[in-house]
């Protein structure tokens, strides 16, 4: 059996072309856009100190985004 290394991390912005071409793969071209809008969205926020109730993480294995966690709050 091969080992691997797996890691669950907070998403940072360098990560969105990434993580959003994933979505676009797994479902289609519109939720590719709406997701990249949204993720832009979350990451400005961020960049005001503003909080707009998201948190996304992703899955690396071995070094390479394979998942990506959106999770929503109240705030």
């Amino acid at each position: 059996m091969d080992e691997t290394h797996s890691d669950l991390v907070c998403m940072t912005e360098s990560d969105i072309d990434t993580e959003t071409a994933l979505v676009g793969r797994a479902m289609n071209d519109d939720e590719e856009r709406w997701a990249a809008r949204t993720m832009q969205f979350h990451f400005g926020c961020c960049s005001h100190g503003l909080d707009d109730g998201r948190r996304y993480y992703v899955w690396k294995q071995d070094g390479r985004l394979r998942a990506l966690v959106g999770l929503h709050h109240a705030v």
